[in-house]
């Protein structure tokens, strides 16, 4: 690790070098981890019965939580009788 006076605040930051870890790990774990969790929601609403599309779409709407309207009846019922 390179430790860098900063001239603005006067106090030592740090910074990886080189050899440190790679910037854009995070980046890559995060969008591994998202892709991870729609693959699953698909999976799981196509398990229950949507169709593709469908089931990406209801994905798209829970993980972001926009939470329009169900697409079809996944195996339950929002509605009283």
């Amino acid at each position: 690790m390179v430790h860098l006076r900063s001239p603005i605040a006067g106090r030592l930051t740090t910074r990886s070098g080189p050899s440190g870890p790679n910037p854009w790990s995070r980046v890559r774990l995060g969008a591994t981890v998202l892709v991870l969790i729609l693959a699953v929601g698909v999976v799981g609403y196509r398990i229950l019965g949507l169709g593709l599309f469908d089931a990406v779409y209801q994905t798209g709407i829970t993980v972001t939580t926009v939470g329009f309207e169900e697409t079809g009846p996944a195996g339950f019922s929002t509605h009283s009788a």
